[in-house]
């Protein structure tokens, strides 16, 4: 039992260090308890009985005597256990109250522990003894006493129990650095702890090393609070001694890896000991500096299984946070983010990442790689189906409070997967046999080896489209590293001189298996993961059709048509999925692989026009005109017909007109148009073009307020890739339309039709632009608001 008090109970005793000899403590312990196995009853009895000098001395001398006589038959193991002998031998204060002191009762609990005693409750007691003992050799002997404990170092011990030894002497160690006086001064506090644990492990170093590993783990994890309580009040002793301990220490933790990271050893040592080094690491020591090149593979191999192949230690638990909705069950989340493998989640994937740095390249590592990410995909594969029979509590935002735990792991989730995909990038960049490509962006040059990462490349975008959901919750915005892997796989699964049909075919999987993504409108519109892995799908065709070279029947059999369907606002409600639809079809009329049937064109043009301002902003109806004009505009044969003919040019810029001229003046565009962009990219470029705040002040307005403002001026867009035939003639159809409009209205309008004559015409079409403002007297109407 611990008393309040307990500085007055750490008292001068008069005891000895234990020898730090495992084979000398087990052999004794087993001795001593069977020759006081009928006597221990009688003298804990006895103790509380004598309550006067006199029979404190008798029991002393009983016990003297008691000793001597057992020694005689204990030979020459008792004899060499005399430190074991003179912890038995108890302290008493001199009054009248004597009796046995708490430090005694503590030795005799880690040494002979009763039955009652449990794990966390000797934890406690050392917590609230070590940082407060007073003598040198009191605190040998509890240390010695702990770390032959049968109850805190037992084969049967879990990892996840035996890892609070580490935390215990974290907070142990930064308890001591507190309260430094009057108890033991804390250089020597230090010295003892570390001098103890060298010689017990190096008297059994396989047995013992793996013991020592997290006392050390937990004691250099108070470092920084060690380094701001103590380097101000002595920098030169600070660097002197306690740099000099960390270099020691150190090396003990090196000696102690070398023995602990064996198959010999349980799972749960292994486990226990591969945590202690990521913490290690993460003090700033290089996993180089502490393993030896031949264990890398067994590093990395067990790391991994702890995190995504283990059930109940690994990223597997966050099952326990779904199964009354997610983040519902809040003793559950404490638990679950309480595990030693998700606190320390994001220094295990760093040390992951050390680990593909420096494992070697040959076939033997490249097929640990895929082991690899083939465990990570069927967790991620698990994890985004359980969120999608889930989905029902991603609709109930507003109790986001009960969800934090659950979303934290699904960020440190997402965080742990791409640092550990970009270890993997980082050796296929690092590779003595890859030819980079060079700033020009010339592609990558594949060959034997190299060809084998494009196959990585392809399973890391598989694993970030079951990542989707998650990276659309917590957002994009400054995650470089994912923007890294992203980015980089997309491109070594594209720039090669094989066929891109991998990356086609995969693709296409992601979003027509029906076992993925239901694309029935239905489904669409309520299943938030759905989405996410329908935005991402758009995502990854965006990028490739940005290439030179696409596959254009898989573009006009696969992507437009899907993309055409996803974007009809009469079954599909979702504003994101739209508009990344809408930037897939644009993307795919900028490229010059790409042509459709002419009905294609004004099919989509007209359904652009009618989707805003409803669904799209005017920045981007504005950037889908362009686009599909410099599309239909550019075609060669169409600037040799005639003004007249019935041609495409005629025909297009036709439909443009009159829906502009339908329009009435003066109807504003609701105010909610701009404020709804998204995240796609037909939303970041229209953000590129939005006016700064001081443009805003000091400048004409440039933010159409009215449809009829954001229709003409898109109209205008397309001024320069009309044909110079009859480029006149639309000067005049546009010039009629702002005459048309308010007296607002034609400021506004005017001030941009001239913005357009004056800067994003070609020489050609400029000299006859001007000349056509000159002549028809605009300059003087255009005088007033615009400076030439």
């Amino acid at each position: 039992m611990l008393y309040s008090d307990r500085h007055q109970c750490i008292c001068n005793a008069s005891t000895t260090a234990l020898p730090f000899s495992s084979k000398d403590s087990t052999v004794q312990t087993k001795t001593f308890s069977s020759v006081f196995e009928g006597s221990n009853q009688m003298l804990r009895s006895t103790y509380c009985a004598v309550q006067d000098k006199a029979g404190v001395k008798f029991l002393g001398a009983l016990m003297n005597i008691f000793l001597q006589i057992h020694r005689k038959q204990l030979g020459d193991t008792a004899a060499k256990g005399i430190g074991m002998e003179r912890s038995m031998r108890l302290t008493y204060h001199a009054h009248s109250n004597a009796g046995p002191q708490e430090l005694d009762i503590l030795i005799q609990e880690l040494r002979f522990p009763s039955k009652g005693t449990s794990f966390d409750k000797l934890l406690g007691y050392l917590y609230n003894y070590i940082p407060y003992i007073k003598q040198e050799h009191n605190l040998r002997l509890v240390f010695a006493s702990f770390l032959n404990s049968t109850v805190c170092f037992s084969s049967s011990n879990s990892f996840e129990e035996t890892y609070k030894i580490v935390e215990l002497f974290q907070v142990i160690t930064e308890q001591k650095l507190k309260i430094s006086e009057p108890t033991l001064n804390l250089k020597s506090w230090y010295s003892i702890i570390l001098k103890e644990l060298e010689n017990f492990v190096r008297f059994d170093q396989v047995g013992n090393s793996w013991k020592a590993l997290p006392i050390i783990t937990g004691i250099l994890l108070a470092n920084g609070l060690r380094e701001e309580l103590h380097y101000q009040s002595d920098p030169f002793g600070f660097w002197f001694f306690y740099k000099k301990w960390d270099q020691s220490a150190i090396s003990l933790v090196r000696e102690c890896l070398k023995y602990s990271l064996s198959a010999s050893h349980s799972k749960d040592t292994i486990h226990l000991t591969v945590i202690c080094l990521s913490l290690v690491c993460d003090q700033g020591t290089e996993m180089r500096d502490l393993v030896s090149p031949t264990l890398y593979k067994f590093v990395f191999v067990n790391y991994i299984d702890i995190i995504f192949s283990d059930s109940t230690l690994g990223l597997w638990s966050y099952k326990g946070l779904l199964e009354n909705g997610i983040g519902n069950n809040n003793n559950a989340s404490n638990l679950i983010l309480r595990k030693p493998v998700i606190k320390n989640l994001n220094k295990l994937s760093f040390l992951i990442e050390a680990c593909l740095t420096c494992l070697p390249y040959d076939s033997s590592v490249e097929s640990l790689v895929d082991d690899c990410l083939c465990k990570i995909f069927s967790f991620n594969q698990r994890l985004c189906w359980d969120l999608q029979e889930d989905t029902r509590n991603f609709v109930r935002r507003n109790d986001a409070e009960k969800k934090d735990a659950f979303w934290f792991l699904m960020k440190n989730i997402l965080f742990c997967e791409v640092i550990i995909t970009r270890g993997i990038l980082t050796r296929f960049t690092n590779s003595a046999k890859l030819e980079s490509c060079n700033s020009l962006g010339r592609p990558f040059n594949f060959s034997g080896l190299d060809i084998r990462y494009k196959q990585h490349c392809l399973k890391i975008l598989h694993l970030l489209y079951y990542l989707s959901p998650i990276l659309h919750h917590v957002g994009q915005g400054g995650f470089d590293f994912y923007n890294f892997v992203y980015h980089l796989s997309v491109a070594i699964a594209l720039n090669n001189e094989l066929s891109g049909s991998q990356f086609e075919d995969l693709s296409a999987y992601l979003i027509c298996d029906y076992r993925e993504v239901n694309l029935y409108p239905p489904v669409v519109n309520r299943d938030y993961v759905t989405r996410c892995k329908v935005l991402f799908v758009m995502g990854l065709w965006e990028t490739y059709l940005q290439q030179n070279n696409v596959n254009k029947s898989f573009v006009t059999e696969r992507v437009i048509p899907i993309c055409r369907d996803l974007v009809d606002d009469t079954r599909y409600t979702d504003r994101e999925v739209m508009e990344a639809s809408h930037s897939v079809i644009l993307a795919s009329l900028a490229n010059p692989t790409v042509t459709l049937f002419l009905g294609s064109y004004f099919d989509y043009t007209k359904l652009i026009m009618k989707q805003f301002p409803s669904f799209l902003s005017s920045s981007q109806l504005s950037i889908a005109i362009e686009t599909i004009g410099r599309k239909i505009l550019s075609h060669p044969a169409a600037y040799m017909v005639s003004i007249s003919s019935n041609d495409t040019i005629k025909e297009f810029l036709e439909m443009l007109y009159e829906h502009c001229q339908s329009l009435s003046p003066g109807i504003p565009i609701p105010g909610n148009s701009e404020s709804q962009e998204t995240q796609s990219s037909l939303s970041m470029a229209a953000s590129d073009e939005k006016p700064t705040m001081s443009e805003q002040h000091f400048t004409h307005r440039t933010k159409p307020n009215t449809i009829r403002e954001a229709t003409i001026s898109a109209f205008i867009r397309v001024l320069p890739y009309m044909p110079l035939a009859s480029f006149v003639h639309w000067l005049d159809k546009i010039d009629q339309l702002i005459q048309e409009s308010t007296l607002e209205e034609q400021n506004f309008l005017s001030n941009v039709f001239w913005g357009y004559l004056s800067e994003n015409l070609d020489l050609n079409r400029s000299e006859i632009a001007i000349r056509w403002w000159y002549d028809t007297g605009r300059v003087l109407q255009a005088l007033k608001d615009i400076k030439l």
